[in-house]
């Protein structure tokens, strides 16, 4: 099975979970690595989904709006 690449925004990064992730041979791209760490929420999710990448993010609140509003 092929799983999706994740894109992980600064909410959910840390050292160890990348490091993990990358052991178990998942792509990892972290929002400092694409240089989009100064980026809007909804620019992160347009990238990610540009990307073809799984937003990985424990930001609920401003993200549960930006699902309604792509619906």
């Amino acid at each position: 099975m092929n799983l999706p690449g994740l894109y992980l925004d600064e909410d959910v990064q840390s050292l160890a979970l990348i490091a993990s992730l990358r052991a178990l041979d998942l792509k990892i791209l972290t929002t400092g690595e694409a240089r989009m760490s100064t980026r809007t929420d909804e620019e992160q999710l347009r990238f990610a989904t540009a990307q073809g990448l799984v937003l990985a993010t424990s930001n609920v609140a401003d993200f549960a709006k930006i699902h309604g509003r792509w619906l």
